[in-house]
């Protein structure tokens, strides 16, 4: 997560929805008193302890909120990037068990036991991270993975940065995302992201490229 004083905006860093590259693009225009939390490639903690304590980037608006001062996240840019839901769930496991032979030798089994298993930050609802208890969005601007350097342009006049393109960063290079389900698993995905589904527009159907 990013909060900007200076350039008046918070970026709120959902896993697995290329952040990293969203991260390189913002950090040259931080101020010296803007804040950034996160974990890999770049060691970075809020000055909030409870926060810090976390130990990782992925915050959500809930988490945050309480501790700016009553008002301020009205007068903020917030936004985040999001991902297709079966393909957000392949990239993870692909990711997280990257030279696990139980990937090559029955990834289908995989994908569902990771998302049988607790939630965890990475297998979290894309919509945990943006709504309030009652599931109401709390950012301005939604970007999507699969057109995201367009998003990425609106965001930067938005906050009156110069166009960049945006590079990849932890590309993992899963396989087609189509090619890992069945309809079990499909099932599986559109009952534990229902929300997902539904606030961020995509399609139940399994549809590579969508």
């Amino acid at each position: 997560m990013i909060v900007s004083f200076a350039r008046k905006f918070v970026f709120v860093a959902i896993p697995k929805t290329a952040t990293h590259a969203v991260r390189v693009a913002l950090r040259p225009s931080l101020g010296p008193h803007d804040w950034e939390q996160c974990g890999l490639f770049e060691k970075k903690q809020f000055p909030i302890e409870p926060l810090a304590r976390i130990g990782h980037g992925h915050l959500t608006c809930q988490e945050l909120r309480p501790f700016l001062v009553p008002g301020l996240w009205e007068q903020l840019f917030t936004f985040c990037t999001v991902r297709n839901p079966y393909a957000r769930l392949v990239s993870y496991v692909h990711f997280h068990h990257r030279g696990n032979p139980a990937w090559s030798r029955d990834p289908l089994g995989l994908l569902k036991r990771t998302l049988t298993a607790p939630p965890n930050r990475w297998t979290l609802p894309q919509a945990r991270y943006v709504t309030d208890a009652d599931g109401t969005p709390l950012v301005d601007y939604i970007a999507r993975y699969e057109t995201l350097q367009d998003h990425f342009d609106v965001i930067c006049r938005r906050v009156g940065l110069p166009l960049s393109g945006l590079t990849s960063v932890n590309a993992s290079h899963p396989p087609p995302y189509g090619d890992c389900y069945d309809a079990e698993l499909r099932d599986m995905v559109r009952e534990a992201y229902a929300d997902d589904f539904r606030l961020f527009g995509y399609s139940t159907d399994l549809n590579p490229g969508r």
